[in-house]
């Protein structure tokens, strides 16, 4: 499962990625490494990290995790599934809402 995330960097307007597994890879390669704690110790770190794997994946942002973390003066996940278009009627939405 794909988790979007909105990316505000200093001076910037904000950038929806999404996080796949190859940044999820890279998380579980790297913490390891770096003696980082687990995602559910340090979630806002961890959501970072992949925040910027994601950037750096696609070229939206060149820089270290280092400066990222000081650059990212926002990172916020959010879930997609939760605008249910499913039962819309033209020009009036979604009636179960």
């Amino acid at each position: 499962m794909a988790i979007n995330v909105t990316v505000t960097i200093k001076g910037n307007d904000p950038v929806d990625v999404t996080i796949i597994n190859p940044d999820r890879i890279k998380w579980d390669m790297t913490r390891p490494k770096q003696k980082w704690p687990s995602f559910e110790d340090a979630p806002f770190l961890g959501t970072t990290f992949l925040a910027w794997a994601a950037m750096r994946r696609e070229g939206l942002y060149t820089n270290t995790f280092e400066n990222f973390q000081n650059d990212a003066i926002e990172v916020e996940s959010w879930d997609d599934s939760d605008n249910d278009t499913a039962d819309e009627v033209e020009g009036v939405g979604n009636p179960t809402q």
